[in-house]
């Protein structure tokens, strides 16, 4: 089993494979609470192609896909959107703003262990670019 993850570029094939994802992600863990229209709806409302590439294009954001076995499983978007703890407002800081990972892959493939894995939502093995000193405060990470 092959598990890496990739910075996603706002490519058309990156922000298909992002945006299906991310659907798939949306009807997994909302399709037992709403109905189907409900679920199109919500889904036509916050995942619409056209705002969705400029989320992608954001110099505010980073979006890190997830793969194992080259199949695309979970995301991170890393954001410096957003308010700054008052222990780090003097720093430049950037937060995860969300990630999800589907749940069939997870648990079908046994390729994690439950959610609560230190390992896999450790800032060090999730960013490995990020090399500089980081410390995180109230979800986010400053980088000096």
């Amino acid at each position: 089993m092959n598990i890496i993850s990739k910075f996603a570029l706002a490519t058309d094939e990156s922000t298909d494979t992002l945006l299906n994802l991310i659907i798939e992600l949306a009807s997994e863990k909302f399709g037992q609470q709403l109905q189907t229209q409900q679920l199109n709806e919500f889904i036509e409302k916050y995942y619409n192609r056209k705002y969705f590439v400029s989320e992608m294009n954001s110099m505010s954001n980073q979006w890190i896909m997830v793969y194992v076995d080259n199949q695309a499983v979970g995301y991170a978007r890393v954001t410096s959107k957003g308010e700054v703890p008052p222990a780090i407002d003097n720093m430049r800081a950037v937060r995860i703003g969300d990630f999800s990972i589907l749940e069939t892959a997870w648990f079908a493939r046994n390729a994690f262990t439950p959610i609560s894995s230190a390992a896999f939502f450790n800032a060090s093995s999730l960013f490995p670019v990020i090399n500089t000193r980081a410390f995180k405060s109230e979800n986010a990470l400053a980088v000096a």
